[in-house]
């Protein structure tokens, strides 16, 4: 019995190391996603000093594409209400101090998410004078630790799960000036979150939620630092 334990710490050790080793570190093409996250049409990556006259309308516009391993980009996992409501309450926060005086939503659906021009004309529809782009790219990876072998015994998977599941969120965030439609200035930010459980139930749902919630907070900070540098964002509740 006390070979059987000493094995399977062994085992458990080997997960670890293996979980550090493996999953999204290694096989998330960054290269491939930050060029998609550069890429605009008509080319505005150039960032110039706007000034603009507070408080304005803004626009948000969220999209998400997911890459695969092979570095291809489709379509599969998507921003939803729920992350709205991460933003919402920073948002309110600036619409108090005058920053802005109102935002919206755009809906994801109906725009290209390389050509800003779509996104250009419904925001100037809506009155708005200011976009916010949160465009971003996903990747999720599941793989087998060396503890997946205990998965042949029910009560093994349960006591060291045998499979990860990682999410990885690429955020490029800017804001854009509608009237004259020129960049003021770009953002990143990421987040990551890792999963590891029973082989049989593991759903890479958990990991992409955590995922995302982490993206947005980072966001939410780096997105401070250029239209309200003196809050601490640590205390929006």
């Amino acid at each position: 019995m006390r070979k059987y334990r000493l094995f399977l710490l062994e085992l458990a050790l080997l997960a670890t190391i293996s979980s550090l080793l493996t999953g999204c570190a290694t096989s998330f093409h960054r290269e491939n996603a930050m060029a998609r996250l550069s890429d605009l049409k008509p080319d505005r990556s150039g960032i110039v000093n706007v000034e603009f006259e507070t408080p304005l309308k803004l626009a948000v516009y969220m999209d998400m594409e997911t890459i695969n391993s092979d570095g291809n980009f489709f379509d599969k996992w998507q921003w939803n209400h729920e992350d709205e409501l991460i933003l919402i309450p920073y948002f309110d926060r600036l619409v108090k101090k005058r920053i802005f005086s109102d935002y919206f939503f755009l809906p994801e659906n109906g725009f290209d998410p390389v050509d800003i021009d779509g996104v250009f004309k419904q925001a100037e529809k809506d009155g708005a004078e200011a976009i916010l782009s949160i465009r971003s790219i996903s990747f999720v990876d599941w793989y087998y630790n060396p503890a997946g072998i205990l998965d042949l015994t029910l009560i093994g998977t349960f006591w060291i799960p045998g499979s990860n599941r990682d999410a990885l969120i690429l955020i490029r965030g800017d804001y854009w000036d509608v009237k004259n439609r020129r960049l003021a200035f770009s953002i990143w930010s990421e987040g990551l979150s890792r999963t590891v459980g029973p082989t049989f139930i593991i759903s890479s749902e958990d990991a992409f939620k955590e995922a995302k919630r982490r993206s947005l907070n980072n966001f939410i900070k780096e997105l401070n630092k250029e239209v309200h540098p003196g809050f601490d964002v640590n205390l929006i509740k």
